[in-house]
């Protein structure tokens, strides 16, 4: 890591620069917090600033400039790891921190478990990140706040943006951190007398009070009026009015063989020396760049050998480029040629994108869409990212021209959720399958499998179909062609919701001839885990954990990381089940020392998903506050299918804390999603969540029927897990259902005999485990009338005997106990009167 690059380095000062002591002397004290952010348009001199203060106060500090590129959790994090282990005393090897080269999998994880070996430096340190509003990752921007807080507090960190602060960081550092602002970086009327005095001018007050007018302090047009002495019309923050300014000033008096060369070199956000001359063709390319340095045309060396131009000026190059008609693709292909013989793969991927030059990242894009070896070990999360950064930049042509990259835009759309993108993507697929047997033959192995993921259709119906597909002639031995779980926990809800197999009693040997070519070595032990998972959901945990014996016979030192993860937490899941808590520790003890020795953290927010359920489903309310808390916990604009199971869990935790409207709009949205792509078990767990939401705000009605939909769903595989595992949370709401279902046993398409059963097993949960927590009030006060009904219960009066007693109808004293429980958040007679006599009520 050169820490003497462009990344760490902030470019040199102006030649002419104004002192500016005022303005310095704000950051002296605000400075003296852990964080100062500043936020101003482009223009404002922001990193002109923050650079000359940090050289005239002597303070250590790393510089970070970042660009689009970073916005990706694996890139950003390397960037920041690497320089604050470069300041570890002692550390000569600023990227130790990757030593096992997992890194990329779970950079957050990473970075999080870097902070807990970071000693103090022992004086203060300073971080910069510069241009941090290139920074939109929700991962990113929500783990930010938890990575600065964990260090040793002689870290300090100062944000420079076009942008307001991140939500995050204003929680954690609110008080403790006062932003500058355009207005506090504007030049005054005696700074812009002193610049121009530096720069050989003398200007009279008057004269500074009309520049000062004209432009409000803003520092690039003060600063360009100071190398020329000219004074146009400027307005502050008006781009097309600074662009005119260059335009009569700058580009006029420039030689037409300058403006070319000055067009071509625009493409590029910067460049070096031998870059230039890549894209210009001209000779002696350092010559030329140190003349253009001396040139008044806002090009900086923010390298040893790199420069840049000014955003602004950038801007207006390019619109020259465009104005003059120059097709640009003929100049990205070179710098994806350039950028790939450096090794910057990402940035040569998005020339390469831009110049229409898909075939040459053909074999990049390949292993992104997962061959990534025997054990494939990899991060969906960072694939996302990955994969995000290109694939709608991809046009139709693209498409057309080179087939297989709809395997990449099958995979990123399925696992983003946008079922929409993802049929149109198959359907491209579907038409080419011949040309790609034909042509790309080493594509198809992988084209099938991402074509089993369609939602349209059975799994089973498309396996009938197997052998009418083209035959693959390149098969890659056996490395297995894409994650088969996507990280998920369960093998019978991963790739695809395999409820449909539990209809056949012999489905391993039905697939074994179809999807085991696919499978390859994994078939047997995913075909035991699914039958494992049919069993857990059906409540025979014994049977499941028979199951697990049999998936481990097929474990052996090269079974992926995931994969194995997955055999570990089906056992976990049975063993909490049967309530066996003991084994159960010792079962989630020796999953996280398998993450932790496999270095798989990227595996940790599932399992740390399943842990908080089963932490909330015995009552504990904390469990719930440290889940929201979590980086990857986070309002998303667009639903990620791999983070299912983290949104059950969300949405059971805003459950715990009576956040009850939020829980009921995460709940619709993922029962959308997973309707969406047939995903049955997802569809009726977010519609009992949904239940509970409905019943907890007193609309019974509305809570039975969304049940009774969820019954339905599941009935054809009798499935009673997604339902009993709520315990107390769903007994009242499954009592009503049974009512309901006698009531209209002929019209429903279920038996009463499988609603029982689940209401039983939901009461044996209950009197097992604590169950959501419920509000720690009553929702409402009780009447007299129901606190009456309590108190006769509690002298052990049956409902007759209180209808006797009372003169009322059976009915009505069921209506008055039924509100009186629902208000104590209970769902029994015992329970009620324990919660009345706890809260001082009888």
């Amino acid at each position: 890591m050169d820490f003497n690059g462009e990344k760490y380095s902030p470019g040199s000062l102006p030649e002419i620069c104004a002192p500016r002591n005022e303005l310095l002397r704000k950051l002296d004290h605000r400075s003296r917090e852990r964080l100062l952010y500043i936020q101003a348009p482009a223009g404002y001199g922001k990193t002109v600033v923050t650079n000359l203060w940090l050289q005239r106060s002597g303070l250590r500090h790393l510089w970070i400039t970042l660009d689009e590129y970073d916005n990706d959790p694996e890139l950003f994090y390397r960037l920041l790891c690497s320089a604050v282990t470069y300041t570890q005393e002692g550390k000569h090897n600023p990227t130790g921190f990757d030593r096992t080269g997992m890194f990329a999998s779970s950079p957050v994880e990473h970075a999080m478990l870097l902070t807990a070996q970071v000693t103090s430096p022992g004086q203060p340190v300073y971080l910069v990140l510069d241009d941090l509003h290139c920074i939109m990752q929700e991962d990113i921007l929500q783990s930010l706040p938890s990575f600065i807080r964990r260090l040793p507090a002689d870290y300090h960190f100062i944000m420079l943006s076009r942008t307001a602060m991140p939500r995050k960081l204003q929680e954690l550092f609110e008080g403790r951190c006062q932003p500058l602002s355009e207005t506090d970086l504007a030049f005054s009327e005696k700074e812009i007398q002193e610049l121009f005095r530096l720069a050989g001018h003398a200007l009279s007050p008057a004269k500074a009070g009309s520049i000062m007018e004209k432009t409000g302090g803003w520092a690039i047009a003060v600063s360009t009026l100071a190398a020329s002495e000219d004074l146009p019309d400027l307005t502050r923050e008006n781009g097309n009015a600074l662009h005119q300014y260059m335009e009569r000033q700058i580009w006029s008096g420039l030689s037409p063989k300058d403006k070319n060369m000055l067009r071509k070199v625009s493409v590029v956000n910067d460049f070096s020396s031998e870059l230039f001359g890549k894209l210009t063709s001209v000779k002696n390319p350092e010559a030329v760049v140190r003349g253009l340095l001396q040139k008044n045309v806002f090009l900086s060396r923010i390298g040893e050998d790199l420069y840049r131009f000014h955003a602004l000026f950038l801007e207006f190059l390019r619109d020259r480029q465009k104005e003059a008609r120059m097709d640009p693709k003929k100049l990205f292909k070179i710098a994806a040629q350039h950028y790939s013989e450096k090794g910057e793969l990402y940035i040569a991927r998005h020339y390469a994108i831009l110049g229409d030059n898909l075939k040459f990242l053909a074999w990049q894009i390949y292993g992104e869409s997962q061959y990534t070896g025997f054990s494939n070990n990899r991060s969906i999360s960072a694939y996302v990212s990955g994969v995000g950064s290109y694939i709608d930049m991809l046009s139709t042509e693209a498409y057309g021209k080179y087939p297989y990259l709809n395997i990449s835009a099958v995979w990123y759309h399925y696992l983003t959720g946008n079922v929409l993108k993802m049929t149109e993507a198959l359907d491209r697929l579907y038409a080419s399958l011949k040309r790609i047997a034909l042509l790309h033959p080493e594509f198809l192995e992988l084209t099938i499998l991402v074509c089993t993921l369609d939602p349209r259709k059975k799994f089973m119906e498309m396996m009938q179909q197997f052998d009418r597909l083209p035959p693959v002639r390149i098969r890659h031995g056996e490395q297995q062609g894409a994650s088969i779980t996507v990280n998920m926990p369960f093998a019978h809800r991963c790739l695809r919701d395999y409820s449909e197999f539990s209809l056949y009693e012999d489905f391993d040997v039905k697939l074994e001839a179809t999807a085991g070519l696919l499978l390859k070595k994994y078939f047997k032990i995913a075909m035991l885990l699914i039958r494992a998972g049919f069993a857990y959901e059906r409540n025979q945990w014994k049977e499941a954990t028979a199951y697990c014996d049999q998936a481990d016979l097929e474990v052996d030192e090269e079974t992926s990381d995931e994969v194995l993860f997955t055999a570990m937490v089906h056992r976990w899941a049975a063993l909490t089940a049967m309530g066996r808590d003991a084994e159960s520790r010792e079962a989630g003890q020796r999953i996280e020392q398998m993450l932790a020795e496999k270095d798989a953290l990227y595996l940790m927010p599932n399992y740390k998903a399943l842990k908080t359920e089963n932490a909330l489903r015995e009552g504990n309310r904390q469990a719930a506050e440290e889940w929201l808390e979590e980086y990857f916990v986070h309002p998303e604009e667009q639903l990620m299918l791999y983070r299912t199971y983290q949104y059950l869990t969300t949405i059971q935790a805003l459950i715990a804390l009576d956040r009850l409207e939020e829980a009921e709009k995460l709940s619709r949205r993922l029962r959308k999603m997973a309707e969406e792509f047939s995903r049955e078990t997802d569809m009726a767990e977010a519609d009992v969540l949904l239940s509970v939401c409905l019943y907890r705000n007193a609309r019974m009605e509305e809570a039975v029927e969304t049940m009774l939909r969820a019954i339905e769903l599941l009935y054809p595989y009798r499935f009673i897990r997604p339902f009993s595992i709520l315990g107390s949370a769903v007994v009242p709401i499954l009592k009503k259902c049974l009512t309901k279902v006698e009531r209209r046993q002929d019209v429903c398409s279920y038996d009463r005999r499988y609603v029982n059963e689940i209401y039983i097993a939901a009461r044996e949960q209950a009197g097992r485990k604590a169950g959501l927590p419920a509000p720690e009030l009553p929702l409402k006060k009780l009447s007299k009338q129901q606190k009456r009904m309590i108190e006769y219960l509690s002298r052990g009066y049956t409902n007759g005997d209180i209808a006797s007693e009372t003169g009322l109808s059976v009915r009505t004293v069921k209506t008055h106990l039924f509100l009186a429980y629902e208000k104590l958040g209970v769902s029994s007679a015992p329970e009620a009167v324990s919660k009345a006599r706890e809260m001082g009520l009888i």
